[in-house]
């Protein structure tokens, strides 16, 4: 008589398998979040001010600067200037108040630097052979921002898309690797994009990485959102400082 042989049930909280079609769609979005991430440092705009633009003007490290706005000359209250240039393969942008008299009070968007008029003449003043290029429409069509910069309206489109496909994978795909649903949950969204970069590599979906070994210890939700905020927070104060 042979004694039967218990079969184990599967663990539905034990990591996955990937099949062929789910790391199809990983790597799509691997390489969307690579495309999207060169697009925003090479494309997008960075914040930057008027004494940063002012040594560059006069070292001629930048020789063409697009002004949006302005005080025409001779003019007295209050207007919105903003200044575009391109220093190396980095694109910046300031945001400024020109008015006169230069006084407090209400004026447009309190948050600007208030000047004196004439921003852009004293730059022309600093470097004669700086090109100025006026420009009529309200300015360019940037709607959003990532870290500290400005992104155009397709690039802004693209980044929830991203987001929420990858979060998405993370809901209906297998069991990740190294750290729970919830851990993953956690990285993606306080350490975004960075941890939904980690998630794509190091929970499976790529299969860039090796699995691990089975029985190893997975990250939890509780551990992943404490680390993963001093991160995001490290990481932030890095990039303003940059």
């Amino acid at each position: 008589m042979t004694t039967p042989t218990a079969i184990e049930a599967p663990n539905p909280l034990a990591p996955g398998a990937w099949s062929a079609g789910a790391r199809r769609f990983g790597w799509a979005l691997f390489a969307g979040w690579i495309v999207l991430l060169g697009a925003v440092v090479f494309v997008g705009e960075r914040s930057s001010s008027l004494a940063d633009l002012e040594d560059a003007v006069a070292s001629g490290e930048v020789t063409s600067v697009e002004v949006y706005g302005g005080m025409p000359e001779g003019a007295r209250g209050y207007a919105r200037v903003d200044l575009h240039w391109r220093d190396g393969p980095f694109a910046y942008y300031v945001e400024l108040g020109e008015a006169k008299p230069r006084r407090s009070g209400p004026r447009g968007d309190e948050r600007l630097p208030l000047v004196r008029p004439g921003v852009v003449d004293r730059l022309v003043a600093s470097n004669e052979d700086l090109d100025v290029e006026r420009r009529s429409d309200p300015g360019p069509p940037f709607s959003a921002s990532f870290l500290a910069w400005q992104l155009p309206w397709p690039l802004a489109l693209g980044g929830p898309l991203l987001v929420l496909a990858t979060l998405g994978l993370l809901i209906v795909g297998p069991q990740p690797w190294r750290a729970t649903r919830w851990a993953w949950f956690w990285i993606q969204g306080i350490a975004a994009p960075l941890g939904m970069l980690a998630y794509l590599v190091l929970g499976g979906p790529t299969g860039l990485s090796r699995p691990p070994q089975p029985g190893t210890r997975r990250l939890t939700g509780g551990w992943a959102f404490l680390l993963t905020f001093v991160v995001s927070s490290a990481l932030a104060s890095i990039a303003v400082g940059w």
